[in-house]
């Protein structure tokens, strides 16, 4: 099938059904895909069948997108938009960032903005744990990549919401004027002149509890912050508990220096209390794994809880969620 002058061709054992799907999808997407990117790049990609990698993905050297037939409309839609303005940029902040943008208007026009809908609930502490850098890259920390994607590309999607000409003009000027030597610092020059609405919501959103904190590592003369963080899914009843580090680490950007965040998981005890409706609270201590432990809460009643958290040993609580469990 074509798409202006995207072609798609499906790779592999599609059932009729996920065939006419997908392709339904894709004719609706061809117009909103135009009037927000411009024409497409003129490259021809194959839509290959996994039901393994749960929702979409993209490989593009071999100009391949592998979706699973269950996948999301947002998810196909996303590494549709990779391919359409086929760009390479190598810094998250900007190569996802606007290709998230790009995708929820997309699908705004469509009808499907629901799908963008985020419905767990963070803690406290999660702001502070989320805290990134212009070169931020989404597998840097695996337990917060989720969420540090969705705030990437909430800002982004605002910021397209506030400024669509600002997103259409940054695609083109990558399209005309990405160099192969062009590093970080020429990115965020592009982004701060074609795109300033963008840019002032990447500064207050993504980068100012960064540099705050930066900042206090570097009084402290490099001593690591711990930190905890706490999110609740609704629809699975688990309680995620991100346990970690952060240090200063200066990354080297094609021979240019930045300081930036790094975090480590920290794999020590965490003491939980959660008080809800019920008669009693819970409290169990978890040992995170890779900075990383779950809290199942599947038979707890409907209502209002507040759940809190703390290394194990310590006297005084550090972070706190609140969330409501439904009927």
């Amino acid at each position: 099938m074509k798409i202006s002058e995207l072609q798609l061709e499906f790779d592999g054992d599609w059932s009729d059904a996920d065939r006419r799907r997908v392709s339904e999808l894709l004719e609706r997407a061809a117009a909103p895909l135009l009037d927000t990117l411009g024409g497409a790049t003129a490259s021809a990609w194959r839509l290959r069948r996994s039901a393994e990698i749960r929702g979409a993905d993209m490989y593009m050297p071999g100009r391949i997108i592998t979706i699973d037939p269950a996948a999301t409309p947002e998810r196909l839609i996303h590494e549709v938009v990779h391919a359409w303005h086929g760009l390479d940029c190598r810094y998250d902040l900007i190569e996802e960032g606007l290709t998230s943008a790009a995708a929820g208007l997309v699908l705004a026009r469509l009808g499907l903005a629901d799908t963008l809908v985020r419905r767990e609930a963070v803690s406290e502490k999660m702001a502070a744990a989320l805290a990134m850098g212009p070169a931020y890259k989404a597998a840097d920390f695996g337990p917060l990549s989720y969420y540090r994607y969705q705030v990437l590309c909430d800002a982004w999607l605002l910021a397209a919401g506030r400024d669509p000409d600002g997103l259409k003009g940054l695609i083109a000027a990558l399209r005309q004027g990405i160099r192969p030597e062009w590093g970080l610092e020429e990115h965020l020059r592009l982004l701060r002149q074609i795109a300033p609405v963008a840019w002032t919501m990447m500064e207050n959103r993504l980068f100012a509890t960064h540099d705050i904190l930066l900042n206090g590592i570097r009084e402290l003369e490099g001593v690591s912050l711990p930190f905890t963080a706490m999110a609740f899914d609704p629809a699975s009843l688990y309680l995620r508990v991100v346990s970690l580090t952060k240090t200063l680490n200066i990354i080297n950007d094609r021979g240019r220096k930045f300081p930036m965040l790094w975090d480590d998981p920290a794999d020590v005890p965490i003491d939980i209390h959660v008080q809800g409706p019920g008669p009693r609270p819970v409290e169990r201590t978890v040992l995170p794994e890779e900075g990383l432990a779950y809290v199942e809460l599947s038979d707890v009643p409907a209502g209002k809880y507040v759940v809190r958290s703390r290394y194990n040993g310590l006297k005084d609580w550090s972070d706190r969620l609140e969330f409501t469990v439904d009927q």
